[in-house]
């Protein structure tokens, strides 16, 4: 019964597969890029160029700090496990979730702050 099954899927799959319905999207226009070299003032293009390092590494620095909180919470949860006390596994959960969320918040101010 099973493999009557999954061979009707499988024919189902192929089918679904090969025979695609048409779909209709509204695409947004693109906008003109901005590379920096249109401007007229080198002291605009360091500008734009030191907007875009703030986004990259405060975005970066972010990810760092929330992959780094996921570890130690990680680690302290394999600790409590091991040892059956709690208390410092939910202390470390609820200090780390604060402060990645702090961190994810300065990191857009810092986006936001950076771009003209």
């Amino acid at each position: 019964m099973t493999k009557k099954i999954s061979n009707r899927l499988l024919q189902l799959s192929i089918l679904a597969f090969l025979l695609p319905g048409k779909v209709f999207a509204l695409l947004p226009a693109a906008g003109d890029v901005a590379d920096g070299s249109s401007t007229t003032s080198p002291i605009q293009m360091f500008r734009d160029l030191g907007s875009r390092g703030v986004t990259v590494a405060a975005t970066v620095i972010a990810g760092l700090i929330v992959l780094g909180i996921a570890y130690h919470i990680y680690s302290s949860f394999t600790e409590a496990r091991e040892k059956r006390e709690w208390g410092g596994f939910g202390v470390t959960s609820s200090v780390g979730v604060v402060v990645a969320a702090g961190a994810v918040v300065m990191a857009i101010l810092a986006i936001e702050y950076a771009t003209p």
